[in-house]
């Protein structure tokens, strides 16, 4: 029983998980014993089966943002064997430009993706990464991320009170790789063209959260919610980006004793 962090209600709480436990189904091999996920940081390396919840949010809250976002982009993100339907959804949608850094094609030229529930399971997702405390395997307890005065307005636009806030612009990324990289990233944060700039992936896509009080047009013009033709960037940068990252991370990570008894490990993501 306590004070649900998004309705502000006093209800029973349910076990909220910070990155949906679907997709630790998703992470588990289908190869390799114990088929646990790997869990990567700058200091350690480990397989773990704990999942990262913490009583958060009342029944009617959890159930808004599964409905919300969530089981939508689940089922259309990157699921192995080749199965990714946002992917072939977005490569059917109307070209808008072919760039060096990918190609960006309208969502709302295509009535079947929903940018609707790209936008609202994001927004849920760097919300929770900086209403709460969390406890990540590896890491000390803290907030993952500060939207500072953005949390309130992205709260409420979760709640259904409020629009998408003016004052931030939602991207979304696809991985153009035939098997993309399935590795879940918790929310980051970064300085960009002078606004802040907070960034997760999970498999196949990437979410990237710009908030500030003057937000470059080009920004606001790549909103999947604000812009005007609703764009998704289908790009190899993602991966490439974890791929380089993993890199960096296998120079100070020290394996944990179970994983140095299997022998050399590759840093493939």
């Amino acid at each position: 029983m306590g004070r649900c962090r998004l309705c502000r209600g006093v209800d029973y709480l349910c076990s909220s998980h910070l990155m949906p436990a679907a997709l630790f189904r998703l992470l588990r091999s289908r190869t390799v014993t114990p088929r646990d996920p790997l869990v990567i940081s700058a200091r350690s390396t480990f397989q773990t089966s704990r999942q990262v919840s913490e009583h958060l949010l009342c029944v009617d809250c959890e159930d808004r943002l599964r409905r919300g976002g969530e089981n939508w982009v689940l089922r259309h993100c990157y699921r192995g064997g080749g199965r990714f339907l946002l992917r072939e959804q977005v490569v059917r949608s109307r070209l808008l430009d072919d760039g060096p850094v990918g190609r960006i094609y309208s969502s709302k030229s295509n009535p079947n993706i929903d940018s609707g529930a790209l936008t609202f399971f994001a927004a849920s997702i760097f919300w929770r990464a900086a209403a709460h405390a969390w406890q990540i395997p590896g890491r000390m307890r803290g907030s993952l991320i500060d939207l500072g005065p953005y949390q309130e307005s992205l709260g409420k636009y979760l709640l259904g009170q409020e629009p998408f806030p003016g004052s931030a612009a939602m991207w979304v990324w696809i991985s153009l790789y035939d098997k993309p990289s399935r590795a879940v990233t918790t929310p980051d944060s970064s300085r960009i063209c002078n606004c802040h700039a907070h960034t997760f992936d999970i498999p196949g896509i990437r979410f990237s959260l710009f908030v500030g009080r003057t937000l470059p047009q080009f920004v606001r013009l790549m909103c999947v919610a604000g812009g005007p033709d609703g764009p998704i960037v289908a790009s190899y940068a993602p991966d490439d980006i974890l791929a380089t990252q993993v890199s960096q991370i296998s120079q100070t990570t020290r394996l944990s004793k179970a994983l140095q008894r299997k022998g050399k490990w590759s840093w493939s993501p």
